[in-house]
């Protein structure tokens, strides 16, 4: 790999690890509902693509620096990846294959952990940021296969939630692990020797990637400034129909329950309709129980 190459891996990883983080911004603030936004999709399909350039722009830095363990574990990752990635837009956007979508991701965790072992202790752990990645990749797999699998038992709401939240926050890890390959590349390309990069072919597939990675900077960039706006917009919505919400509640003089002589109980809001109106408003129900 010569100069430009390392440049143009670098520029996939950090897009992937900003890409990552700023849906989990998103996701944080406004939750499930991410997944419901108009340009969801179009930003997964960028940032997924983009991820997928970047792994096998990485795959052919571990064959030209004959890494072959990593190299060989680095495929089975992104064949798994990439089924897992197809499983969750087929979900996303048709509801099915729903039932396949925690094998596909526990599958893909373990190919993740094998190989991160792989770089802890096969010949990349000469490279130190190449090592501390696999130590990190481990251990955040570890932490994300014990909670996905620990979720599916438990019967206890707090346990469930507790080891969601690990599961949630133990996932943007997996982005800042680009940050120490990211690392590892700047340091490697400081040392690079310049007349590396007149190599004909190198410099054409320089050129083609070159022009992928100014497209992927300005898609993910667009997408990401409609993916912010309707997030935005989202967030707000919640916040005013919550308002409304409390507001009801306080004309209603707040909220009321009538039990029939069965013990069934209803909860309603009792709102008095304005002075000089003729128009009765009925009780609203909020909801049922036994």
């Amino acid at each position: 790999m010569n100069k430009i190459l390392y440049i143009i891996l670098i520029v996939f990883l950090a897009l992937t690890t900003g890409s990552g983080i700023w849906n989990f911004i998103i996701e944080f603030k406004i939750g499930s509902e991410i997944y419901k936004l108009d340009s969801y999709i179009s930003w997964f399909l960028v940032a997924n693509i983009t991820a997928f350039i970047g792994s096998i722009l990485l795959l052919k830095y571990y064959y030209d620096r004959n890494y072959r363990f990593a190299f060989f574990t680095g495929v089975i990752v992104v064949i798994t990846n990439l089924g897992y990635t197809t499983v969750l837009y087929i979900a996303l956007t048709s509801g099915e294959l729903r039932s396949y979508y925690m094998p596909a991701l526990l599958l893909n965790l373990c190919a993740i952990i094998v190989y991160a072992v792989v770089l802890i202790f096969s010949n990349t752990r000469k490279r130190f940021w190449l090592k501390l990645a696999g130590i990190c990749g481990l251990v955040i797999g570890l932490v994300l296969v014990s909670a996905l699998i620990g979720g599916m038992y438990p019967k206890n709401v707090w346990i469930i939630s507790m080891l969601g939240k690990i599961a949630q926050w133990s996932s943007i890890g997996c982005y800042l692990v680009n940050v120490i390959f990211i690392m590892n590349f700047v340091g490697e390309f400081r040392t690079l020797k310049t007349e590396n990069a007149n190599i004909s072919r190198q410099k054409f597939l320089a050129g083609i990637l070159g022009i992928l990675a100014i497209a992927a900077v300005v898609f993910t960039i667009t997408i990401g400034k409609l993916l912010v706006n309707e997030s935005d917009s989202q967030y707000d919505w919640r916040k005013d129909t919550a308002v409304q919400a409390q507001r009801l509640v306080w004309l209603a003089g707040g909220a009321r329950t009538f039990v029939d002589n069965e013990g069934d109980s209803l909860h309603y809001l009792l709102i008095k309709p304005p002075a000089g109106s003729s128009v009765p408003l009925e009780p609203q129900p909020m909801s049922a129980s036994r």
